[in-house]
């Protein structure tokens, strides 16, 4: 199987558009999961509340919290980790890999702040990262719309490649 066929754009896509409702001040590249996730109560939702409930993360982190991915799930921070994300038995980039079905090159390329800017010192000296949540979903989106354009092309055979070199080198006799 071709690594573009492992490639899960529908995933992709349902990210992108959950980061694009994603408030700036709840996005934090810089970590996987920055405050204790709880979703509000009955209350807050009726009040309109939404996720006004402490929660920030990066990319994977809201993926996580958002609970349409199964099996993604969040290991909050403590006094031993900073938090991360889990899936299929791995953590970070990986987790990432394995969810979309994409390399973890890739998956760091989409979830790591280091991929999003040449001047990387500001990591040094900002807890956090001024990468958007838009970033990251046009940049996932950008991809995901590749994938499925390279997908929707007509598959040449292997067997007609060789048929037209034989038909080119009798041509060229």
């Amino acid at each position: 199987m071709r690594l573009i066929d492992q490639v899960d754009t529908q995933k992709l896509h349902l990210l992108a558009g959950i980061l694009d409702d994603v408030p700036a001040p709840q996005f934090n590249m810089a970590m996987w999961v920055q405050h204790l996730p709880h979703r509000p109560g009955y209350l807050a939702r009726l009040l309109g509340s939404g996720t006004e409930c402490g929660f920030a993360g990066c990319a994977l982190g809201w993926a996580a919290f958002s609970g349409k991915f199964e099996g993604l799930r969040l290991v909050a921070p403590s006094e031993d980790n900073h938090g991360y994300v889990v899936f299929g038995g791995r953590t970070g980039y990986y987790a990432g890999a394995i969810l979309f079905g994409i390399t973890e090159s890739i998956s760091e390329y989409f979830f790591s702040p280091r991929r999003y800017s040449s001047d990387r010192t500001h990591l040094l000296i900002m807890p956090q990262s001024p990468v958007t949540p838009q970033e990251v979903a046009s940049r996932i989106r950008r991809f995901a719309t590749k994938v499925d354009a390279v997908r929707a092309r007509p598959k040449t055979d292997i067997s007609d490649l060789k048929k037209l070199a034989d038909v080119r080198q009798h041509e060229t006799v």
